[in-house]
């Protein structure tokens, strides 16, 4: 079918690949997977127009596959900016709780799992929490490593109520892997839950590599908070300045609200009619 679909003679109309993860750097070297490869390339090769969920994602692949194209359009989710939470004054709770939504796949769990150790540590002397909100199950597949360590369990926000409930913690975090295996996960991913946070109107704290896409989003719009370590007591220890600071970030949550600006629906969907426009010329 895909063959089909990149032959000229088989459609007339520009094809525009859209990538917003790079789930291909696992493929096994087989048949079909071989395979696989030989389709992605021949798809960016042919193809001048691409869109990508962000830049890094966009060098990764055109590396990869020997691919020049003419033109990249950068493109998130869009958000509705109408239904976020009001803006109020922050005010830090007791106990100190860090929300994260979303699953734990091996791209991101070990840096959670360092986290949560971290927030462990932090619990035997300040009142602190770490709450999960995911499908049931994810829990029930996490739950044997997570609980023992005071992992509470939040379970699954229907998305309409995502942004209300995360705005009830104090920072919100989200994690990307430090592990070889899913270096090029980290560093060409980023991930859609970062705008969901920007719109919830809290403290974003990253822990992830260096290099990972989340940080180097996070880094340019000054909108939270990188730990660049999977060392649970340095963790632990950046994690108390934060804590301990906390009215010293709230210009972070401001500058993600406006940077959110940048992903509304009005916007993006101009910039995707725009692209379209341009690839059909």
């Amino acid at each position: 079918m895909h063959d089909k679909l990149l032959n000229n003679d088989f459609i007339k109309a520009p094809i525009i690949p859209y990538f917003m993860d790079d789930w291909m750097y696992k493929i096994e070297p087989d048949q079909v997977g071989n395979l696989v490869n030989k389709i992605i390339q021949k798809m960016l090769q042919k193809n001048k127009y691409w869109m990508m969920i962000g830049e890094e994602l966009g060098k990764i692949l055109a590396d990869r596959y020997q691919a020049k194209p003419e033109k990249i359009l950068y493109i998130r989710n869009p958000v509705d900016l109408n239904d976020a939470p009001k803006d109020s004054e922050y005010t830090q709770k007791e106990p100190f709780k860090i929300a994260y939504a979303g699953a734990l796949w091996p791209m991101h769990f070990d840096s959670f799992y360092a986290f949560t150790k971290a927030v462990n540590l932090i619990a035997k002397h300040q009142k602190i929490e770490l709450i999960l909100y995911t499908q049931e199950s994810q829990w029930s597949w996490r739950k044997p490593e997570l609980e023992p360590l005071g992992v509470s369990y939040g379970g699954h926000l229907p998305y309409k109520q995502v942004h209300h409930k995360l705005n009830e913690a104090d920072a919100l975090l989200i994690t990307a892997s430090f592990t070889a295996e899913n270096y090029t996960h980290s560093t060409g991913s980023l991930q859609t839950k970062i705008t969901d946070y920007c719109k919830s109107k809290r403290l974003i704290i990253s822990c992830a590599p260096e290099y990972a896409a989340n940080n180097k989003f996070i880094k340019e719009n000054y909108c939270g908070v990188c730990i660049e370590t999977n060392n649970e007591q340095l963790i632990a220890e950046k994690l108390l300045q934060i804590v301990n600071n906390m009215d010293s970030y709230q210009n972070c949550v401001h500058n993600a609200w406006d940077t959110l600006h940048r992903f509304s629906k009005d916007t993006v969907h101009q910039n995707i009619k725009n692209f379209l426009q341009l690839a059909v010329q």
